[in-house]
């Protein structure tokens, strides 16, 4: 940027008065314009982080059940590849449980005080409460008890599908709400 001559005395004014125009020019954007980003929505790296944990969690915990139950040929043995999905199981969920973790405060919390999707997001937390604590309870415990590898399965299955219903249903609701401001 050029410096202006000194001796030009309206310099100053005009400044001020481009800089008036372009905040009366904003303004009127960001009403006539909703915002891009939901307030509650997390950032792309919190989602990031949680995706993939949970694919990775979802995707070792299924093969491993479809191969304990449907591919096994001695009983009593586990194979190596049972053996490393169980590993890549437990590091994923681990990593879920942080990334969740992570999202409570900002996500989470805002949400629940708006008393956006709370039915949705109860439902989730309490199937990866009981995840959490049937898996634990697993490696702990009770290996051989198969009600708590079932009770493990389906808490499984369960998330699975509520992770996108909650994201679906918090999306519509979101929707909704910027639809009302709008009209209002």
């Amino acid at each position: 940027m050029q410096r202006p001559h000194p001796h030009r005395r309206w310099w100053l004014p005009r400044i001020i008065v481009i800089l008036l125009l372009e905040k009366v020019i904003l303004r009127t954007q960001i009403e006539v314009i909703p915002m891009r980003r939901r307030p509650f929505q997390m950032s792309f790296r919190q989602r990031c982080w949680l995706y993939s944990a949970f694919s990775i969690t979802v995707g070792s915990g299924a093969t491993w059940a479809i191969i304990w139950h449907f591919f096994r040929e001695e009983i009593d043995m586990a194979t190596p590849i049972e053996n490393k999905l169980l590993k890549i199981h437990l590091a994923g969920a681990l990593i879920l449980l942080v990334a969740l973790g992570a999202a409570l405060p900002k996500h989470a919390a805002k949400s629940w005080d708006a008393k956006i999707n709370r039915a949705a997001s109860s439902l989730f937390l309490l199937t990866l409460l009981g995840s959490a604590t049937t898996g634990y309870a697993i490696l702990a415990f009770v290996w051989d008890t198969q009600v708590m590898h079932f009770a493990h399965l389906a808490m499984g299955i369960t998330m699975t599908l509520l992770l996108p219903g909650h994201i679906l249903i918090g999306r519509h609701l979101e929707k909704r709400r910027i639809a009302r401001s709008i009209k209002t």
